[in-house]
C-alpha cells in the first residue's frame, strides 16, 4: 500500500491557511477569494453602511468575540467594499455581495448607494502597546498611501504634516491626541470623501494606556 500525504486528499484555500492582517492585506484579493458573508456580517454591514453619508445614528462601532471567530476578515472586507469602484478590491466585495445577495437586495442596494462614488480613505492599522493617537497616525499614513498616488501626495500639506509625524513617532517622540480630530478634518477636505478609520486588536492600545497611568 502507497504511503500518502494529507495533502493529497484534501487542499485548503491559502486565505484559510494563515489569519488576516489588515495593513498588509489591504490591497490583496487572494486573502478576500473566499470570503462568506454570513448572516451576522449582513447584519452588521447593513447597520454600518447605512450609516454612512448620515448625521444622525453611531458613527463608531466595537467588533468583539474570541479568537477565531472572523472579525478581522469581515473588518477586511468591508474596508475592500469602500474602495474606489475601479479598485480591484471593490470589484471582488462587491461580486460577492451579489453573489451572496442579489442584485435586487435591500442590502445590496444600501451599499450601492451609500459608498461615495471616489471610493472612501481606507484608514486601517493592527493595534500595538503604545499611544493610540500613534496607531490612528499609522492608520492615516496608510490610507493615505492607498487613495493618491505618490505625486499626488507630496502635493498636499496635510499628508506631508502625516509623514513628518509618522517619523517623529518612528524617532521615538509622541504625538499628541488632540491634533487626531484637526488632521482627519483637513484630509476629508482635501479628498472630499469620508474617512473609514479601523484598529485590530485595540485591546493593545488599551493595555498601554492602563500601564501608563
Amino acid at each position: 500500500m502507497t504511503n500518502k500525504k494529507l495533502s493529497h486528499y484534501f487542499n485548503l484555500q491559502r486565505r484559510y491557511s494563515r489569519s488576516i492582517n489588515l495593513e498588509r492585506d489591504l490591497d490583496s484579493v487572494e486573502a478576500l477569494e473566499g470570503y462568506v458573508l454570513t448572516k451576522r456580517a449582513i447584519d452588521s454591514l447593513k447597520r454600518i453602511v447605512n450609516s454612512f453619508n448620515s448625521d444622525v445614528g453611531n458613527r463608531a462601532w466595537t467588533l468583539t468575540s474570541v479568537y477565531g471567530t472572523g472579525k478581522s476578515a469581515f473588518a477586511h472586507y468591508l474596508i475592500s467594499l469602500c474602495a474606489n469602484p475601479q479598485n480591484k478590491m471593490h470589484v471582488k466585495a462587491l461580486a460577492i455581495a451579489e453573489d451572496k445577495l442579489g442584485k435586487d437586495n435591500d442590502i445590496y442596494q444600501l451599499i450601492q448607494e451609500k459608498i461615495n462614488p471616489v471610493g472612501l480613505i481606507r484608514a486601517v492599522a493592527t493595534g500595538q502597546r503604545e499611544p493610540i493617537s500613534h496607531t490612528i497616525i499609522r492608520a492615516l499614513l496608510t490610507g493615505v498611501e492607498s487613495f493618491w498616488t505618490a505625486s499626488q501626495r507630496n502635493k498636499i500639506n496635510v499628508v506631508r504634516q502625516l509623514v513628518d509625524l509618522g517619523a517623529e513617532i518612528n524617532g521615538g517622540g509622541k504625538v499628541d491626541s488632540k491634533e487626531i480630530p484637526n488632521l482627519v478634518l483637513e484630509l476629508a477636505k482635501e479628498s472630499q470623501t469620508g474617512i473609514f478609520i479601523i484598529i485590530d486588536e485595540l485591546g493593545k492600545n488599551l493595555e498601554y494606556a492602563a500601564h501608563v497611568q
